[in-house]
Parts: C-alpha cells; sequence; structure tokens
C-alpha cells in the first residue's frame, strides 16, 4: 500500500508539471514592475487568434469537456451545478448552453458576435441552458443567503443585503473568479472601453437593475478553490487554440498586485490608499443664480490624479435615492491643495478659479452631493434620500439657493481673507460634516449581521454594514478555546470608507479556530470589536486544506482535520519529488490541527505538501515568493 501511494504521488507530480511549458510564456513578467498590469495585459493580447463561437462544441466538447462512458454514450457536466447530459453520436447544443461568465449583457461592446471578447473561451463553460445558463441570466455571481431556486449543486436568491446573486457549485467558484479576472485584464481600455470592476458596478450592472458584483466574494473564491489540474489542463487546451493564457490559473499571487476595480497595480496588500482618506470636500456652494460649485481639498503631501484615480462627483436631486447626475473629475489636485469644480455659466468670480467646468453641475436647492473613488464613496454633504424642502416644511431653506452645505472660512490651501467663497459671495444656510474631523454629524458603522458557517475547506465569515464613515475596514480575529487561547489577527478587509448603502463582506478562513469577533478600524486609528461568534459545528472528517497564506513569504500555516486518532505524516516536496521538509510524524488527535512551515532556507517556486494517514491522502500546492 505505501508502495502505491507513493507511485501515486509520482504520477501527481509529472501530472503537475506536464504544462511547465507554460512558464516560459511569462519571461520578462516580473510583479516587481511598476508596469506589471499593461505588461501582462500585452502579452495576453499578441498573438490572440481568435476561435468562432459557434464552433465552441468542435473545439472544447469532445477534445475536453466530453467523458466517454465506454458503451457508445458521452457525458458532460454543467459546470455550476454538476448537472450529467449523456449523449450518442454528435454532441448539440440543446439541452446545455454555452455560458458566459462574464456575461455578454455586461459587456460594453454589448455581447455583439463578431468581437473577440463573445467567443473568448477562457470565460465560456458548458452549461445546461434552462436550469443553470438562463437562471444566471445578468446576476452577479455572488452567496446566496436567501434561495429562490437550485438546481443540482447551485443556487439562486439573494445575498445578504437584498440583491439577486447566483452561486456555483463550490468547485466552479475558483474558476469562475478567474475567468472574470482574465477577462477585465484583457479587454479593459481596448477601443477605448471600460472592463474593470468600477465601471462594471458603477455603470453597467445599474443600468441592467442589477446589485454590485462583489469583488472580494471572487478573491475569496479564487483562495479558497485554487487551480487544480483540471482547470490546468483547460488553461493548457485553450492555448493551443488561442495562443493565449489565463494568468490567473498559472499563477495565482497575480491578483495580489492588480487592483481590478480600475486595472491599475495594487498597493501592498493591507496600505491604506492614501488618495482615500486624505480627499473630502471643503465647501459645496449654492450661490444666486448659477453661482453653484463644490471645492475638494486634499491633505495629501502627494499630487492626487483625480482622472486617473477614478474620481468623480455625483448630485442626488430631491432626495432621490440613484445619482441624477454624475460628473467625472478631470485634472489632478496639488499637494495639501484644493480643486474647484463649477457650473459653466457660473459668474466669473468662481470661473476664475475653477479647475474645471460643467454644464451638468445643477444644484436646485436641497441635494445631496457624494464624492467617489470608483464605486467607494469618499465624502458626503447632505443626507442621500433626504429632501429638505419637502420633509422639513415651507421654510426658507426649502428654497433654492439655500441647500445643504458646508461654507469654511479658510479652505485648504488658501490664505486667511482670500478663500474665493468667503468673503466674495455670500450665502444663507448652513453646514453639515460628515467628514471625521470636520464635524460631530459623524456616523458609526453600524455592523447589521455576522454569522460564521462551517463548510468543508474551513468557516466562511460574512458580515453586512448599513453605514459607514471613515471606516479603514475590518480586522479579523479568531481563538480555538474560548477563554483559553488567546485572540489571533487572521486578516484584513478593507472597508468602504463612506457610505449610505449597505455593504456586504466575506472572509475565509482555515485555522481551526472556532470563535471569530471583527475589529472595526477608522482611518484615524480608532477602533471597536464587534460581538463573537462562535462556529456552530467543526469539522471531524479527515482533510486537508489549503495552506494560508498563499503564495507565502517565508512562512505558512498548514491546517488539517482528522476524524479519528492515529499515525499523521505531513511533508513538503519541491517540484521534482524531493522531500524538502517533514512537519509532522507522530500520533495526533481526532480534531482540527496546524502546523507552521518556515521555507527561509528554500528558493522561490512551487512547492507540495502531503498529508498521509493509514486510511487517507491528499497532496496539495502552494507557492514560495521571495
Amino acid at each position: 500500500m505505501k508502495q502505491l501511494q507513493q507511485v501515486l504521488f509520482l504520477v501527481f507530480i509529472l501530472a503537475i508539471f506536464t504544462n511547465l511549458f507554460a512558464q516560459d510564456y511569462y519571461t520578462g513578467i516580473s510583479t516587481l514592475n511598476e508596469t506589471f498590469v499593461s505588461d501582462l495585459q500585452t502579452l495576453i493580447r499578441s498573438n490572440y487568434v481568435k476561435k468562432s463561437y459557434d464552433s465552441y462544441d468542435e473545439n472544447m466538447i469532445p477534445s475536453f469537456y466530453a467523458n466517454d462512458n465506454g458503451n457508445g454514450t458521452n457525458s458532460v457536466f454543467c459546470v455550476y451545478s454538476s448537472y450529467e447530459y449523456i449523449y450518442s453520436g454528435t454532441f448539440t447544443w440543446d439541452t446545455f448552453s454555452r455560458e458566459h461568465t462574464f456575461c455578454y449583457s455586461w459587456m460594453p461592446s454589448n455581447g455583439s458576435t463578431s468581437t473577440d471578447e463573445y467567443s473568448d473561451y477562457h470565460h465560456l463553460f458548458p452549461t445546461h441552458q434552462n436550469g443553470a445558463n438562463g437562471v444566471r441570466s445578468n446576476h452577479p455571481l455572488g452567496i446566496v443567503q436567501t434561495v429562490t431556486s437550485s438546481f443540482g449543486d447551485a443556487t439562486y436568491g439573494t445575498n445578504s443585503i437584498g440583491d439577486a446573486v447566483y452561486e456555483p457549485r463550490d468547485e466552479q467558484k475558483g474558476d469562475a473568479a478567474r475567468a472574470l479576472f482574465y477577462m477585465v485584464l484583457k479587454y479593459d481600455g481596448l477601443g477605448g472601453l471600460n472592463w474593470n470592476f468600477n465601471w462594471l458596478n458603477g455603470t453597467r450592472l445599474p443600468s441592467l437593475n442589477e446589485g454590485e458584483q462583489n469583488l472580494q466574494t471572487l478573491l475569496d473564491w479564487h483562495a479558497q478553490d485554487p487551480p487544480d489540474l483540471t482547470e490546468i489542463a483547460r488553461n493548457d487546451h485553450i492555448y493551443t487554440l488561442q495562443n493565449n493564457r489565463n494568468p490567473f490559473i498559472d499563477h495565482p499571487e497575480y491578483t495580489a498586485f492588480i487592483d481590478f476595480n480600475n486595472m491599475q497595480k495594487a498597493t501592498s496588500t493591507g496600505e491604506v490608499d492614501s488618495t482615500v482618506q486624505n480627499l473630502f470636500f471643503t465647501e459645496y456652494i449654492e450661490g444666486s443664480s448659477n453661482n453653484k460649485a463644490v471645492e475638494i481639498g486634499s491633505k495629501s503631501t502627494n499630487t492626487v490624479n483625480l482622472q486617473t484615480d477614478g474620481y468623480k462627483v455625483e448630485i442626488y436631486y430631491n432626495g432621490s435615492t440613484s445619482a441624477s447626475a454624475t460628473i467625472n473629475l478631470t485634472g489632478s489636485i496639488a499637494s495639501h491643495g484644493v480643486f474647484v469644480l463649477a457650473n459653466s455659466s457660473a459668474n466669473a468670480t468662481i470661473l476664475g478659479v475653477a479647475n474645471q467646468t460643467s454644464g451638468s453641475l445643477s444644484f436646485n436647492g436641497d441635494d445631496a452631493v457624494v464624492l467617489k473613488k470608483g464605486i467607494k464613496i469618499i465624502d458626503v454633504i447632505g443626507q442621500i434620500g433626504f429632501d429638505p424642502g419637502t420633509e422639513w416644511g415651507s421654510g426658507s431653506i426649502s428654497t433654492a439657493d439655500n441647500t445643504i452645505r458646508r461654507k469654511t472660512e479658510v479652505g485648504i490651501g488658501d490664505s486667511v481673507g482670500t478663500d474665493v467663497f468667503v468673503p466674495s459671495l455670500e450665502w444663507d444656510g448652513f453646514a453639515i460634516d460628515t467628514f471625521d474631523g470636520l464635524g460631530s454629524a459623524v456616523l458609526p458603522v453600524e455592523l447589521t449581521s455576522f454569522t460564521a458557517k462551517s463548510t468543508k475547506a474551513g468557516v466562511m465569515l460574512n458580515w453586512t454594514t448599513a453605514t459607514e464613515v471613515n471606516n479603514y475596514g475590518f480586522q479579523v480575529e479568531s481563538r480555538k478555546d474560548k477563554g483559553e487561547s488567546e485572540w489571533e489577527k487572521v486578516g484584513f478587509v478593507e472597508g468602504h470608507g463612506n457610505s449610505n448603502s449597505p455593504k456586504e463582506y466575506s472572509f475565509f478562513d482555515n485555522s481551526g479556530a472556532t470563535s471569530y469577533r471583527l475589529k472595526q478600524v477608522d482611518f484615524n486609528g480608532n477602533y471597536e470589536y464587534s460581538d463573537v461568534v462562535t462556529v456552530s459545528s467543526v469539522l471531524t472528517k479527515t482533510e486537508l486544506y489549503q495552506n494560508s497564506p498563499n503564495p507565502f513569504n517565508p512562512s505558512t500555516k498548514i491546517s488539517f482535520s482528522l476524524a479519528e486518532t492515529g499515525r499523521v505524516n505531513v511533508s513538503v516536496y519541491n517540484v521534482i519529488g524531493q522531500k524538502v521538509a517533514e512537519l509532522v510524524n507522530q500520533t495526533m488527535e481526532s480534531g482540527i490541527h496546524n502546523v507552521d512551515f518556515n521555507a527561509s532556507n528554500l528558493t522561490s517556486g512551487l512547492y507540495i505538501y502531503r498529508l498521509e494517514t493509514p486510511n487517507y491522502s491528499k497532496t496539495m500546492k502552494m507557492l514560495l515568493i521571495k
């Protein structure tokens, strides 16, 4: 038995590295380069060969998806639901269809069959037409909390904030996430069209009356369901057809270096984006006639490029809950400077200092004004959904030119007595500050739910906020034994800054902990803890889990659960099957266990770790990056 297991392990190693030729594909690509994202885009766009959408059945079904049953029939399985379609003879599109993971209705090209993206095989999968593809429709992928319908292993319903979402089977979640990452990487910016998540969530999905495609959920799925041999083989097969690869299958770590919201190179994991916490409204002016303007100030010590970073101002008319007008900002704000956005018909005093003018900048006396970076709310004056003129009667504040505003005697970057808005013009009205540190009307981060759910691979944490102000994010902490172990930080999830709408978050942990809490941190370093949630059930079957963090440098944690007490071996191997470390070789009790692996004496690369008991063995991959 021992010899057979060793043979099978070597076969596994060889199978993994049948695609080693793919490594040459990435020659010259380095995450250390500032041009990493554009370099990667150039790579997967160069020499791309478009294959016909209509030829997907000939190119992909018989050579990859069809399973010969040995009795004259073949089976194809729905990737979302596991539904088995048995057919004889030639496969035809009847029961099944080709599902676009990046829905063609999401595409800025409107899903034209003549475009490269419509037929790109990297995001096309066989699915059951009526039970899966038709149900998924335009809906974002997400975690279903309230089930509307189910088909096989897939479900459709609403998430924790009530948006319609579609949830694939666990085995497809990472594959689907990587397909979406590939699509936005390959096509964003081509032909002047946006494909990034800021555009998808801020423009396209609202136009379809759909909720947000939660990026963090996709990143979680990418980590929980890493590329397996089948997905690697599919990438190899498509490479022979299209002459390009999905880089997130070959290099899962690449996702850590890309901000998919704007397709820029990401800052280091957990690093604060200083432009988010340093920009805010300094003044909002509803002067007489068309003397309308907003001033945006910066506390940053660096120049902020408004256009590159995707900043915009939204105006919510008459208590509307959706943006009535949106102005995309151009230009930049110098260190500790200000930026003035004015109505194009404003008087000469305002126009003389305006950095940008817009004819659509029309305030009518009771508007909320929102500053955003992509889909993230940075600052708000007023209250979205609140109309003073309607809700406060017919007093003076109900008339035009007496709007909700903030007015300061000295603006950031101005000299005392020379603020263009202070002595040059006079306005009636009042001030409401919603930016932390400028006033007392700051709302706390309101946590409305926090749950911990056991899965076959670990624990999925989900939580929802109703409102957020100055929210840097959430430090996730865990402990294994109530009252007997200390709280440990296991991760961090970035917040939305300032938000008046519900936001949902998720985090996956396989450390074996039984209790969790959130440490909500604002940009000033203040924090508060959530209530503690306890996992209702702990897995008792024997299972090896994905190491965390992965990729890692130089240490990582390997977790596994044992159904019964017995002899256990956990070892690490290099790519040619040589053992480089033996972490465990002893009798261990049933339950969840964790071992630390320090690779400080090893070189960067892919390694294999293996759990072996008398009745169980499993091997998984991990990536060391130094």
